[in-house]
């Protein structure tokens, strides 16, 4: 059973049916099958996703919707030069890191791990070679590996800022789930399982061969020391947040005054104290303004988290 075969099955469809659906739009360029299905995931109650990639430079078309009885088949159109961009960005140097490997240098935005995910993993609809290079497949793990241990590291800032200011022992275990969870996508895109979607990550761990009791130690970590012990045992380097994670005010925030205060306006509709402006580590802006006024910030959106790529790539060398 071929791959194309194996993936509409789940979804009681055939590539026949889907040729027939798509008819002339099959012409403007090459087809394939993207997603959760192609990605070898998915169930019978997924869309069916198709890329069409042109070659003469037509570029992108507005995302198109077709039913296939009841089934969703979502169709969007892509210059293959973005392909050929974004393969050229790949990384090539890496580091060992969860029982994989992880890019050195800046983690790539959410939108091209996604693609990468997507167009790594894509089924050609006709007799077509593979949409993204067979030999890249080393660098598409470590730069979404690279997204994924970002991610990891902000979520276990915000878990700290959180312990920082919070008695609810609920509130305080929820954010350290979320960081484990962002911990356990790490991992198993640093083995390999480079399609980004969060709710196949329990699927996508087991097919790393991540044993089911790792995976429930994972899914129980409630505080920072039942992260750091998973950590460990998921081989992946205990981070400080506290020095890797830099706290930037919005560039969207607008400063005035107002008899002689300073003020700054957050998305047309929060007016805060321009002492909240942040610009430092995380340790530096909790010590300044203290957590409760930094998860305020994050929270309406006057500041967002970033990590600092040179010391996290010094850190991880």
């Amino acid at each position: 059973m071929d791959l194309l075969h194996a993936a509409l099955e789940k979804v009681g469809k055939s590539a026949e049916e889907l040729r027939a659906l798509l008819g002339s739009l099959l012409d403007d360029g090459s087809a394939y099958l993207v997603g959760s299905l192609a990605a070898s995931y998915g169930n019978r109650c997924s869309d069916i996703d198709i890329h069409i990639f042109d070659d003469g430079g037509e570029g992108r078309g507005a995302p198109m919707m077709y039913f296939l009885d009841q089934t969703i088949v979502d169709v969007v159109q892509f210059d293959r030069m973005e392909v050929d961009q974004l393969v050229a960005s790949l990384p090539s140097d890496w580091v060992p890191l969860g029982g994989g490997h992880c890019a050195l240098g800046p983690a790539k935005s959410r939108k091209a791990q996604i693609r990468l995910g997507r167009w790594s993993t894509a089924i050609p609809l006709d007799d077509l070679p593979p949409l993204m290079p067979v030999e890249t497949k080393d660098a598409v793990v470590a730069a979404n590996a690279r997204g994924a241990l970002e991610e990891m590291i902000c979520t276990a800032a915000i878990a700290h800022l959180i312990d920082a200011r919070s008695d609810a022992s609920a509130v305080r275990g929820g954010a350290w789930r979320r960081a484990a969870s962002s911990m356990l996508e790490l991992v198993v895109r640093s083995r390999g399982e480079v399609f980004v979607g969060a709710k196949w990550l329990w699927a996508k761990a087991a097919k790393v061969g991540l044993p089911r009791e790792v995976i429930g130690r994972i899914d129980s970590v409630r505080v920072s020391d039942e992260f750091r012990r998973a950590a460990a045992e998921l081989r992946v380097p205990d981070l400080d947040p506290f020095a890797l994670v830099h706290v930037k005010a919005n560039p969207s925030v607008e400063e005035f005054e107002l008899n002689h205060r300073g003020f700054m306006l957050v998305n047309d509709q929060h007016l805060l104290d321009r002492d909240l402006m942040t610009d430092g580590t995380l340790a530096e802006e909790m010590d300044r303004i203290g957590p409760s006024a930094v998860l305020t910030a994050l929270g309406i959106g006057a500041t967002t988290l970033a990590v600092d790529d040179t010391t996290l790539d010094r850190t991880l060398r």
